[in-house]
């Protein structure tokens, strides 16, 4: 069944030169305009299923979903009430169990769940009042290799350090490691990866003081300093990770999303953590632009896929995907466009 939904994907979302978007009519525009410029975006997938989840301007979080082909975004599609210019972060264990999380008008953290491709509906969290600051960006993730599962969140706190929430079975939710002060305002990226029977690594990103972009490790036992990934970056740069094995027996392969002063979206790699590059992707987003992103897949059939407002449609989120070692275009905005 993943093999005909591959196939439809490249067909219906990859390829082609015109979308929905371009021949909605005017219907279409005042649904896309119903997008909230700057939004916050995240995304979660099973291979190529995905799950979108945004922002409107009544501070609905809506849910784009693409499972060969695009649907949902419309109003009838809101899983959570945020407060405005909320951020939003997403986890999900393959599909089967998705969390999504969000500020609530009074600054503490809210969250919506689906299990199984169930209704949606209020999670725990939000029964904790954990207090977070007005300004902070999340990040979220599930943690592999753990039966039942465990939950991570990231948030910025009131005296500015980033905070670790988590959440075990039997436990409920907890404050857990603390990162110490970071830019007011930072982006957050978080990103997790089986490195063994039941070990795995977590790595969360965020911008410091100094503006440097850095990275700290969980390797199962502790936290360390993993370093600088972008020196000087834009303030409040916008963040996103993924990580991937490109090879059975290679280094994990790790791909980092910033913004820059003159609104671009550009990429860091690195494999196996040893020194940072410049990745291929580079692209204009619009002033405040949020990014998502998620991958599957390896070797020559490998993807990943960027969700940024670029302004190609409206207030419209843009699809850009690599595929087959190169990036390009996927849809020109995803639902409600």
């Amino acid at each position: 069944m993943k093999l005909i939904h591959f196939t439809v994907f490249l067909q219906v979302s990859l390829f082609p030169a015109i979308s929905l978007a371009q021949a909605g009519g005017n219907n279409t525009e005042l649904q896309v305009q119903q997008t909230l410029p700057g939004t916050g975006i995240a995304a979660v997938n099973s291979v190529n299923l995905l799950r979108i989840y945004s922002q409107d301007t009544s501070g609905g979080i809506r849910e784009a979903r693409f499972e060969g082909y695009w649907s949902g975004g419309l109003a009838n599609d809101t899983i959570a009430k945020a407060r405005a210019n909320s951020s939003i972060a997403a986890a999900s264990d393959d599909l089967e169990l998705i969390r999504v999380y969000y500020l609530l008008p009074n600054n503490t953290l809210g969250e919506a769940a689906s299990d199984s491709q169930s209704r949606w509906y209020t999670g725990s969290l939000n029964h904790y009042n954990f207090q977070v600051a007005s300004h902070s960006r999340l990040a979220a993730v599930f943690v592999p290799s753990t039966q039942p599962p465990r939950l991570r969140i990231y948030a910025q706190l009131g005296d500015n350090t980033i905070q670790e929430f988590g959440y075990d079975v039997g436990r409920g939710w907890q404050h857990l490691a603390n990162f110490g002060p970071a830019l007011p305002g930072t982006g957050i990226a978080a990103l997790t990866y089986t490195t063994g029977l039941r070990r795995s690594t977590t790595r969360v990103y965020f911008q410091t003081t100094d503006r440097h972009v850095v990275e700290r490790v969980y390797d199962n036992e502790s936290w360390s300093d993993g370093g600088i990934v972008v020196r000087t970056a834009k303030p409040h740069t916008p963040l996103a990770a993924t990580s991937f094995l490109l090879t059975p027996g290679n280094p994990q392969s790790i791909r980092v999303y910033y913004g820059t002063e003159d609104n671009r979206i550009l990429e860091k790699g690195t494999e196996g953590g040893t020194y940072w590059y410049d990745g291929a992707f580079e692209h204009s987003a619009i002033p405040g632009s949020q990014v998502a992103a998620v991958d599957w897949g390896n070797g020559g059939v490998f993807n990943i896929r960027l969700y940024i407002q670029d302004g190609a449609f409206k207030n419209g989120i843009s699809e850009w995907a690599w595929f087959r070692r190169s990036w390009r275009r996927g849809i020109l905005a995803i639902p409600p466009a």
